[in-house]
């Protein structure tokens, strides 16, 4: 199978919030669950991939694509950019707080190229999508004249951290997760860095 490497479009919208959701190990649960009764999650995540002209929209995304189903996804951006991305005004401080492991993890990568979120549904792993995706991602920073990229992965997420290492990502730092009953992952996030 070779997927097709794209950039994200706006159609694309509903499985870049069911790929970011799935791969986010409960960090997007945490934040957003129930904000909207009666709505389903994907669909009030969907506000962050539609805020166009920030690096929180489907514009800073690729997507691998077989045929007509989307397979993955990276979102990545120059880090620093994201301090001009807006905030979400449904959020309270005790749903943002879950945030908080991350905010000190991205202090310490500043004018790096950051590689928010890989993901790969299931049945599209093992295939080499994720690899290729890091690739787009890695490509984008060397155009936009960007000397390190940088990611945050649950340290848990062994097969991810592996996948890094293989990249030549090193760890440079690491935070304790923020504790919440939907999180999936404890122990540490681990801020993973690579020179280009």
């Amino acid at each position: 199978m070779d997927a097709a490497l794209r950039r994200a479009t706006e159609a694309d919208i509903p499985d870049l919030a069911r790929l970011f959701i799935m791969a986010a190990d409960g960090i997007v649960d945490a934040v957003y669950h129930d904000l909207v009764p009666g709505l389903a999650l994907e669909k009030i995540f969907e506000w962050r991939f539609n805020q166009v002209g920030t690096v929180l929209s489907y514009e800073c995304c690729w997507v691998a694509q077989d045929g007509l189903q989307i397979a993955g996804m990276v979102n990545a951006y120059p880090i620093d950019h994201l301090a001009d991305a807006p905030s979400d005004p449904r959020l309270t401080a005790d749903r943002l707080a879950v945030f908080r492991p991350f905010e000190t993890l991205r202090e310490q990568a500043a004018g790096s190229y950051y590689i928010n979120l890989v993901a790969v549904y299931p049945e599209w792993r093992g295939k080499g999508i994720g690899h290729r995706l890091i690739g787009l991602a890695t490509s984008d920073a060397q155009q936009q004249g960007l000397t390190e990229l940088s990611l945050i992965v649950f340290e848990q997420n062994s097969r991810a951290v592996a996948l890094y290492r293989r990249l030549g990502f090193e760890i440079s730092a690491r935070s304790q997760v923020a504790p919440h009953r939907l999180i999936r992952r404890t122990g540490d996030l681990v801020l993973m860095k690579r020179r280009l």
